[in-house]
């Protein structure tokens, strides 16, 4: 090797190693750190989401974690007392795209929220067609979404293509974590997975529905009667909320009590979904979610920031080592 080109290669390698200690310095490279049981949980940013690439190296690219994540945990673990371990939440503050998860691993039996994915999934199989529901089929989705019917949610699930089609959604809307079951009230899910339906019915580059449909989908959440208008959809005056509760008791962990929805306006605006089970009753397990509801609203409405964390690896690092500028990298830095 002549010198000249001895000399290049010194000087790549040495790119490269500061390269690799940027990112390293950055949180791009190497393994990161085991998450506890309620820590963050990585969800993609809302775009990517809703288009069914999570987990992908590019919709890993940047996650925000909600301003002030530490306290609200706090909160919610005292407000929660000795069920601390058997609720789990997932927020998105879409003024920002920060996400606060807490216990996000935990898996529950997703009761009547799972009506917003049968839902989905019948809207999707007539579009497939090329026809939106015919009249019976929009009278049975009302008594299913506003009144939790379940002889329509049983009619709609069949007519859609039975289970087979709920795990077509969860593929299409990135719910990694969520299983159908023989039982719809069965299906296994959890909170982060239903944030994400949140996020795909909300978000407005959707590909999960059209806007016509999604926009179909939350009219009716907006509508549920007034005795189920608790959980995510229990928001003070000037905030609207679209909702979708579930409640079953179920062996051997009892009473799972869930919420799903979308509130927005008086300076709020977030996606949010709120699993629990053990609940020794159905009304101890609605003073978990309202709980829950309250707290992160009344978070929201003091936040306006969110801490950003880098997530990149894969190729996503691989092209960042092959920049030609290593001045380019840079610490990460709140958005507010």
């Amino acid at each position: 090797m002549t010198r000249v080109r001895r000399d290049r290669a010194v000087r790549r390698a040495r790119l490269v190693v500061t390269a690799t200690a940027a990112l390293a310095t950055a949180g791009v490279v190497g393994s990161p750190a085991p998450a506890s049981a309620a820590g963050p949980a990585r969800l993609a940013s809302p775009a990517t989401a809703v288009q069914g690439t999570v987990g992908s190296p590019a919709s890993a690219a940047l996650e925000a974690e909600l301003e002030g994540s530490a306290s609200l945990r706090r909160e919610l673990r005292a407000a929660f007392g000795s069920s601390a371990d058997e609720v789990s939440v997932a927020v998105r503050d879409r003024r920002t795209g920060a996400v606060f998860t807490y216990n996000p691993g935990l898996t529950n039996c997703t009761g009547s929220i799972v009506k917003v994915m049968v839902l989905t999934a019948i809207i999707r199989d007539r579009r497939a067609g090329g026809r939106f529901l015919s009249a019976g089929q929009q009278r049975l989705a009302e008594r299913m979404i506003r009144f939790s019917d379940n002889d329509a949610t049983t009619s709609l699930l069949r007519q859609a293509g039975g289970r087979s089609a709920l795990d077509r959604v969860a593929r299409a809307a990135g719910m990694t974590s969520t299983r159908s079951a023989g039982s719809w009230g069965r299906t296994a899910t959890t909170a982060p997975d239903q944030l994400r339906l949140m996020d795909a019915l909300v978000a407005p580059r959707s590909t999960l529905l059209s806007a016509r449909d999604r926009a179909y989908v939350l009219r009716l959440m907006g509508r549920v009667s007034p005795e189920q208008r608790w959980g995510v959809g229990r928001v003070p005056a000037g905030v609207r909320a679209q909702v979708k509760n579930g409640w079953v008791p179920l062996s051997p962990k009892g009473w799972r009590v869930n919420s799903i929805g979308h509130a927005s306006g008086a300076g709020r605006d977030y996606t949010m979904a709120v699993l629990s089970y053990r609940n020794a009753s159905m009304g101890e397990g609605v003073r978990h979610v309202n709980d829950a509801s309250r707290i992160v609203g009344a978070h929201l409405s003091r936040s306006r920031g969110a801490s950003v964390r880098p997530a990149v690896s894969g190729s996503a690092a691989a092209s960042a080592l092959s920049r030609a500028s290593v001045a380019a990298l840079s610490q990460p830095r709140p958005i507010w």
